[in-house]
């Protein structure tokens, strides 16, 4: 009985579809410019949403540390102090100004040579030039430091960033480094690992761990990141313990603009 209803109601809806009537070419034509408009909306949609906040755009540090991540090609940042350029999908050069006003002239290259959904592989290589403390007057030190860095990808919203760095130092005077008072921006030889949690595409909490060995001292940080179209947006805190318990606390606020090549 069910098999012969079902039958009949087939027939019936075949044969309606068969007498209907065909459009006419202006109800054609509308249909399709319809048709176009929503794919076009929809491609709009997925434009903004694929720039919006995060979405597809990593960090390229966690505090005072360097992600695995690069810039894509002309690609480039300026904002508080930063400015970094992507010369080509894996490779980036920048440097920070605002360093340059508090007397450390720097400049640094990154390469990501190893990337996957979820490992990412880079390289680099750094040069600062300032001058600090020893033994009561000013004296300038030169630091060219290469480091490493690995960041994975444990689901969806973490990523865990691990970095590395060995500096080289030299001065005119052969003064050793560790006779200098520290300054919480100059970074010696360290290693770091960092956590970046992502509470949507707009919205990302970040806190690292390091310890330095020429300064044999620690930094401990964290901080909160907003991020829009191209504007973002960072504030959080940076603790800085030495030997001898000489502590620094420094607030670390940044505004930058990312911007498309």
């Amino acid at each position: 009985m069910i098999k012969r209803f079902l039958l009949i109601t087939t027939v019936i809806l075949f044969v309606q579809l068969a007498l209907a009537d065909e459009p006419t070419e202006t109800e054609q034509k509308l249909i399709e410019n319809q048709e176009q408009m929503l794919q076009n909306q929809e491609e709009i949609l997925q434009r903004i949403d694929s720039r919006r906040g995060f979405k597809d755009r990593d960090i390229l540090n966690v505090m005072g540390m360097p992600t695995a991540f690069a810039l894509k090609k002309n690609e480039f940042i300026i904002g508080l102090g930063s400015v970094y350029y992507g010369i080509s999908d894996h490779l980036q050069v920048g440097t920070n100004l605002l360093f340059f006003l508090l007397q450390d002239r720097n400049v640094q290259i990154k390469t990501n040579f190893y990337k996957t959904s979820k490992y990412s592989v880079a390289t680099g290589l750094r040069f600062d030039h300032f001058a600090l403390k020893t033994f009561g007057s000013d004296m300038n030190y030169s630091f060219l430091s290469p480091y490493g860095a690995v960041s994975l990808s444990t689901s969806e919203n973490v990523n865990l960033h691990f970095s590395g760095q060995y500096a080289m130092y030299w001065n005119s005077e052969n003064a050793d480094i560790k006779d200098a008072e520290p300054i919480w921006f100059v970074q010696g030889s360290y290693t770091a690992i960092g956590m970046e949690i992502s509470a949507s595409h707009r919205t990302k909490f970040v806190g690292e761990f390091a310890y330095d060995y020429t300064y044999e001292g620690t930094r401990v940080g964290g901080a909160i990141l907003w991020g829009w179209e191209k504007l973002r947006l960072k504030v959080g805190l940076n603790s800085y313990l030495y030997e001898n318990d000489y502590t620094i606390i420094v607030p670390s606020f940044n505004i930058w603009w990312r911007f498309d090549g």
